[in-house]
């Protein structure tokens, strides 16, 4: 067993309790992933969901944890709870994306809370998640990359908390203004995820289900077609907020890869969108002419909810 011997934190990462461990014993990260995994490209992939299990076995053993609190650092933890099965070497749904490159990131799916990294100094599980896109402890919007350059985070290509690029420390970050829709339903999805509870707002048969529509939602109104930007003004037009407006113009670019910001506002679209489920989306997609063919005809499986409501209310146009 190692001298030192950090225990994971609550909804702690495997990848940031793994660097912990590594500086606590003053190992560099590089040395101690090559004698725990015996491989020395371990960070040309996503370490959130080490497709080796003896490795987060391996790690447990030398810091004396058991094996159960071990495996919660893993993204497998949010198996059946979020998403039905992992795909391995697969983009994951509902899981953003580093864009592994040799041993850096071109993606900005590791985000962080400022005031938490310096409050509990580690990076957590549910950070990666596409729906969390603010630390709802501290009301501000979680950062993606460096407030100084604008790096994508790496974490372990630097020294603990800072960029590896300029150095500069993101326990500074100035904290980010957050949406009160987009906080409100992110709050929902987080208890449905820690508690199994459900909601009566929007009837859904398990919290899994209730994210699924959420991201279904998020994905048809990131569309860049005509129908659906009307959509998102009609939105903010009848419900307020501000204008919304995302990164790029790729249309077919994955909820998993975009930025923080611009899931934050997707989320509070969504938000809106869900009050007096399902009435306020008919109500808004009709005005905006946004029918049934524009809303489902880039998903694959849409939620059976999602796909009743646009078949019985929006298959027609009254013109």
């Amino acid at each position: 067993m190692l001298p030192v011997r950090p225990k994971p934190q609550v909804d702690e990462s495997f990848t940031s309790w793994l660097i912990r461990v590594a500086n606590a014993n003053g190992i560099p990260v590089g040395t101690f992933c090559h004698f725990l995994s015996k491989h020395q490209h371990f960070f040309t992939r996503d370490t959130d969901r080490p497709t080796d299990k003896q490795i987060v076995c391996d790690l447990a053993r030398l810091t004396g944890t058991p094996i159960s609190a071990a495996a919660e650092t893993t993204i497998h933890l949010l198996e059946r709870r979020v998403f039905p099965m992992l795909k391995p070497n697969n983009v994951q749904q509902m899981i953003t994306v580093l864009g592994v490159y040799h041993r850096t990131h071109r993606k900005y799916g590791q985000a962080f809370c400022p005031q938490c990294l310096a409050d509990e100094g580690y990076y957590r599980l549910s950070w990666r998640l596409v729906f969390i896109t603010q630390c709802t402890i501290h009301s501000q919007r979680l950062h993606d990359r460096c407030w100084q350059c604008g790096e994508p985070v790496c974490l372990h290509r630097s020294p603990w908390h800072t960029c590896h690029s300029c150095g500069f420390d993101r326990r500074e970050a100035e904290a980010l203004p957050i949406d009160s829709h987009a906080e409100r339903l992110q709050k929902r999805l987080e208890q449905g995820f820690r508690t199994g509870t459900l909601f009566w707002d929007v009837p859904m048969p398990s919290p899994q289900s209730y994210a699924k529509l959420v991201y279904d939602l998020m994905s048809i109104l990131h569309h860049r077609a005509p129908r659906v930007a009307r959509l998102r003004e009609v939105i903010r037009e009848m419900s307020g907020g501000p204008e919304f407006s995302f990164e790029g113009e790729q249309k077919s670019q994955r909820l998993e890869s975009l930025s923080c910001e611009d899931r934050h506002k997707l989320m509070a679209i969504v938000g809106r969108a869900l009050q007096d489920w399902p009435w306020r989306l008919i109500a808004y997609a009709m005005r905006a002419d946004c029918w049934h063919s524009f809303l489902l005809k880039d998903l694959k499986n849409p939620h059976p909810a999602l796909s009743e409501t646009a078949t019985r209310y929006l298959t027609f146009s009254p013109n």
